[in-house]
């Protein structure tokens, strides 16, 4: 059983990292970028250079073998669990087991919408999100929000 104490820790560290992911989009980088045609912005890091390697999933990944995935490099995974303050990715408790049971350190991540509340939002991620001392902790999928 995971204490109360440790569940407001794991909301916090989550609201910390949001803030962080919310302004570091903000900030520029100084990583060297190639173009790769087909990704949502044109512009990717050079992933071959960094010696750890790691995956972000969602349903649109459709099955994965995790035993090849951690055979073939991947050390961490990401998983999509939620996405604004009404969505949960059908495929997250699968991933979410499925990487352990391969031995993949994994975290959940949240895609943020614009138009919710955060509260709301956090709210729903705690919601569908297992707290386990051992899992990565979560990540905010933040984008660009473009209005026509």
């Amino acid at each position: 059983m995971v204490s109360q104490a440790f569940s407001i820790k794991l909301q916090r560290a989550f609201v910390i990292v949001a803030l962080a992911a919310s302004l570091a989009g903000c900030a520029t980088s100084g990583s060297k970028k190639v173009a790769m045609s087909g990704s949502s912005s044109a512009m990717i890091p050079v992933a071959q250079k960094y010696a750890v390697h790691g995956v972000d999933v969602s349903r649109y990944q459709g099955h994965i073998d995790w035993h090849e995935a951690r055979k073939a490099g991947t050390r961490f995974a990401f998983i999509k669990a939620t996405e604004g303050g009404d969505h949960a990715d059908e495929n997250f408790a699968l991933h979410w087991m499925m990487a352990k049971d391969a031995g993949v350190p994994r975290g959940a991540y949240h895609f943020y919408y614009w138009c919710r509340p955060v509260q709301d939002q956090i709210k729903w991620f705690f919601e569908h999100v297992p707290v386990e001392r051992d899992a990565l902790p979560p990540v905010l999928d933040v984008e660009e929000c473009r209005t026509a």
